[in-house]
């Protein structure tokens, strides 16, 4: 992110792969923990493996004190790694449209329509969604009395992203009209780039526009 003014076509080129990785890598991270968690949910789920192949258990250890704490634990580590998932998400999307200020270097606008067009790819809002996921997870560990605890705290955070496909983790500031304005704006500008990365970008957003 601190290349947002690169002005060299090659150097700019290098920080768009890195920001694809990045956010393949995160996007990997955030299904393969939704996953986990889902297959967890399900009665007598045995990991993958065919039910003929596996020994019958004679005892549960899946209701032994020991293996319930670690289940937990689980749980909460991988609730606590969800929500930093989002927030960086969030705070990258928000960045990125903070950069396309009226006035600002052309560069720094390309480069940040370029890689808000890469986040849109991987996080494609739809028409329904919700960003405010911050409030909902706030409203569900209320509801929840289990969540006294830090285990609790992070298995509410996993079911409730779970319940909820419709939420996406990018900046509220995305599906506002003022950032299509912004982007309109960027669509009529005399950089022929600027104008294609802005045609990107919108093309990426719910049909139809916010305020439009």
């Amino acid at each position: 992110m601190l290349c947002l003014r690169c002005t060299g076509a090659g150097s700019r080129s290098k920080c768009l792969v890195l920001c694809d990785k990045l956010i393949t890598r995160q996007r990997a991270a955030v299904h393969a923990i939704l996953h986990r968690a889902a297959v967890a949910k399900k009665p007598g789920a045995t990991g993958g493996a065919h039910p003929g192949s596996l020994p019958k258990p004679t005892v549960n250890y899946l209701a032994t004190p020991a293996a319930s704490s670690a289940a937990a634990a689980g749980a909460a580590t991988d609730g606590a790694v969800l929500l930093r998932q989002y927030e960086f998400i969030s705070w990258m999307s928000q960045t990125l449209l903070d950069s396309l200020y009226p006035g600002g270097p052309y560069e720094r606008k390309y480069f940040s329509l370029e890689v808000l067009a890469l986040l849109l790819q991987h996080w494609t809002p739809a028409a329904d969604c919700t960003t405010d996921y911050q409030s909902i997870l706030t409203q569900a560990a209320a509801n929840d009395s289990s969540t006294s605890s830090s285990s609790g705290s992070g298995s509410v955070c996993v079911d409730v992203l779970l319940r909820r496909p419709d939420v996406v983790p990018l900046a509220a500031a995305v599906l506002q009209p003022s950032s299509v304005q912004v982007l309109l704006g960027c669509l009529v500008d005399t950089w022929d780039k600027l104008r294609m990365a802005a045609a990107r970008v919108l093309e990426l957003l719910p049909s139809p526009l916010p305020g439009i």
